[in-house]
């Protein structure tokens, strides 16, 4: 969003910021908007095309009897600025989850191998040095990628999950 004097200008009426936050929720017609704010409908006529003109409302006809005002892209994002950072964060996520979860899977079963060749040196080991307990364990390496990239997706599936309940209320 460029930050133009008439950006400013335009949403520095508190009944524009209203007329914005009417439009939020649905599209309005100027008669619905005059009804809402309680003002005539010259006056709000006139926010409308201050609004419009800064591109953060347009008017749509679509032929009909009925001409509504609707939020543009800009005036969404003046409203819920967190949604492109939503859009990204959800597919990091998921393919943190599913990269990890493939990782772990494919380390678990690496690790399963080479713990069965292990475990058969172990006894081999053992059988040959009874007494000697170090033979006999075996040593486990903890895959801390692939659960550290899990963790973080289900983090970021989280705020975004936030943010979306955040947003409702």
């Amino acid at each position: 969003m460029d930050f133009k004097l008439e950006t400013f200008q335009a949403l520095s009426s508190p009944t524009r910021l209203k007329i914005i936050s009417k439009l939020k929720k649905r599209r309005h017609t100027l008669t619905e908007l005059s009804k809402l704010l309680n003002m005539h409908v010259s006056t709000v006529k006139e926010h409308l095309d201050k609004l419009e003109s800064s591109g953060f409302i347009q008017l749509e006809d679509e032929g009909y009897k009925w001409k509504y005002y609707n939020l543009t892209k800009e005036g969404k994002n003046l409203i819920s600025p967190y949604n492109t950072e939503i859009k990204i964060i959800l597919p990091v996520s998921v393919c943190l989850i599913l990269v990890g979860t493939y990782n772990l899977i494919n380390i678990g079963l690496i690790q399963t191998g080479s713990r069965l060749a292990q475990s058969k040196l172990a006894h081999e080991a053992a059988i040959s040095m009874p007494n000697d307990i170090g033979a006999i364990q075996t040593i486990y390496q903890i895959p801390t990628i692939p659960i550290s990239s899990i963790i973080l997706g289900v983090f970021l599936l989280g705020l975004v999950i936030g943010l979306k309940i955040n947003r409702l209320k």
